[in-house]
């Protein structure tokens, strides 16, 4: 009996922490996801590829200003056209449209405000 009051004792004792400890489990994921402070693997791959983009417009925009003097007065069509022929490398054989697009709106970018620097 003196065995089973002291486990009773100690099962008081520690309840709380036990109950607090279950508690945190369940609800840690739902804080801290909605605190932003975890990334799941869709959102990881987002910003990857958006990184990626970047850096392939970034390229072709550069390659881009070398060959033509001042692409941002060109029209819409030609500025796309361009950006077409600088947006694919060596690694790829297809042209990804992501880069294509961000590449002429870089193009469109005054060159003294854009973040090539034309030839010359």
């Amino acid at each position: 009996m003196a065995d089973m009051n002291a486990l009773k004792a100690r099962w008081e004792r520690y309840k709380p922490i036990l109950i607090g400890f279950a508690v945190g489990l369940i609800l840690g994921p739902f804080i801290s996801g909605s605190l932003g402070w975890q990334v799941t693997g869709g959102t990881m791959k987002e910003n990857v590829r958006n990184a990626v983009v970047s850096q392939q417009a970034s390229m072709c925009e550069y390659l881009a200003r070398q060959a033509v003097e001042r692409p941002d007065e060109l029209n819409y069509t030609k500025r796309r056209t361009l950006a077409e022929k600088y947006a694919s490398f060596t690694w790829d054989t297809d042209v990804d449209y992501s880069v294509v697009s961000d590449c002429t709106d870089k193009l469109a970018v005054e060159a003294a405000n854009g973040s090539a620097t034309p030839r010359g």
